[in-house]
């Protein structure tokens, strides 16, 4: 007859085993579907830790008759929205959006992982904040992987259209990959990257911005899987606290 510790040993080694599958925690999820300023109002239907964006008071608005985010008028030259972020987890943090915008004109809409000030009426599409991130480029017909302020263009043509991008960053390795729906970034040797540990560090927030741009933006999530070995090992930690206390 099996003892109390070994079933409770049987029980933590399929702790393990379940954990190895990880499941996608969801961070923030944002439909967009209200009216008003996006400054100062929540991601709906998810947020975490009561967290609220960050944007100029009027540059960005949200619509609930098209589920989305813009720039308000042509009156904001440049305008940005932010959610804080702290890497404090063992895994994957996958930020994606829908973007859709006119086939010419303007100069850059911006889905990014962020490190520093927020800069949320200054020009964001070349900063050295944005550490991970990419942009649409209309008026000069491409597209850019964006890196702690350089930009890298991974492809030219026709950018008009609705595009869904993933920009998926790895807290163990800082291996970032951007992919997309339409093709752009997805497969290209610059949409693949590796951060820095001293980038990674200085990541606090994810953001969308627009530089002279009238696209939308749509469909926001921020999600974190963790890594299978991080949760055996809080499994085997477990087990090796009861063995104590025995």
């Amino acid at each position: 007859m099996r003892s109390l510790h070994q079933y409770l040993l049987l029980a933590f080694v399929g702790l393990g085993l379940v954990a190895s599958v990880s499941q996608a925690a969801v961070i923030y999820e944002d439909t967009f579907g209200r009216n008003g300023t996006l400054n100062g109002s929540t991601p709906s239907p998810t947020t975490t830790g009561g967290a609220t964006w960050t944007s100029h008071t009027a540059a960005i608005v949200t619509s609930s008759a098209t589920n989305t985010a813009s720039k308000s008028s042509t009156t904001y030259a440049e305008a940005a929205g932010y959610l804080p972020l702290t890497l404090d987890g063992v895994g994957t943090y996958t930020l994606s959006a829908t973007i859709a915008k006119p086939a010419s004109g303007g100069y850059g809409l911006v889905l990014a992982f962020w490190g520093g000030t927020f800069d949320v009426d200054s020009n964001p599409y070349s900063s050295s904040k944005i550490i991970a991130g990419m942009g649409w480029e209309p008026n000069t017909s491409r597209a850019v992987v964006s890196r702690s302020g350089t930009n890298t263009s991974v492809w030219s043509s026709n950018l008009g259209g609705t595009d869904t991008i993933t920009i998926a960053l790895n807290s163990v390795t800082g291996a970032v990959v951007i992919t997309d729906t339409l093709g752009y970034y997805t497969g290209k040797a610059a949409s693949s990257f590796t951060l820095t540990s001293a980038q990674m560090t200085s990541i606090n927030a994810v953001m969308i911005g627009a530089h002279q741009d009238t696209g939308t933006f749509s469909n926001f999530t921020l999600t974190y899987v963790p890594e299978p070995a991080s949760l055996a090992l809080l499994s085997l930690g477990a087990l090796a606290l009861f063995r104590r206390r025995r």
